[in-house]
């Protein structure tokens, strides 16, 4: 039996249980510990815990930061791999630049951490699609973000 916790972020629900493989306690999304990716079997719901209270504003990401999570990241969003200083795309006949915007890997909303290895580079496509979802995996944002920009008609130049 696997205990856990409706665990509040800001103004989400997620589901917190310690995972016996790990030592650690960590969010389960469909049935799975992230960490690692282990079963969690037979829930048990305990209660329910506050658990961001920290800062209340986003700390400015300085240029530096910027230009070093471009170079790193190839100039490329960090979901769709799409160049962000020269892909254009149509939706309902017109075209529109991608922007650059500097997304938090871990949603600002469940941790509410600025921190440089939080924050990737991502287009303002995948930024509005991805928003403050949870996944197990990368993968598995990724083709989230894949099905919604073709199920929205949206086609790249």
């Amino acid at each position: 039996m696997t205990k856990a916790r409706v665990s509040l972020y800001g103004g989400n629900k997620l589901l917190r249980g310690y995972c016996k493989r790990c030592k650690l306690y960590s969010i389960i999304v469909d049935g799975e510990f992230i960490c690692c990716g282990r079963k969690a079997k037979n829930l048990s719901i305990l209660g329910v815990e506050q658990m961001s209270f920290g800062k209340s504003k986003r700390k400015i990401i300085s240029r530096s930061t910027k230009i070093a999570i471009l170079e790193m990241q190839n100039n490329q969003c960090y979901w769709c791999g799409k160049d962000l200083s020269e892909t254009c795309y149509f939706r309902s006949g017109k075209v529109f630049s991608l922007k650059t915007v500097f997304d938090h890997y871990i949603a600002w909303a469940y941790g509410r951490n600025d921190n440089k290895e939080n924050i990737v580079a991502a287009c303002n496509l995948c930024n509005a699609i991805k928003g403050d979802l949870v996944f197990s995996d990368e993968n598995k944002i990724r083709k989230y973000i894949q099905d919604r920009i073709k199920a929205k008609g949206i086609r790249y130049v």
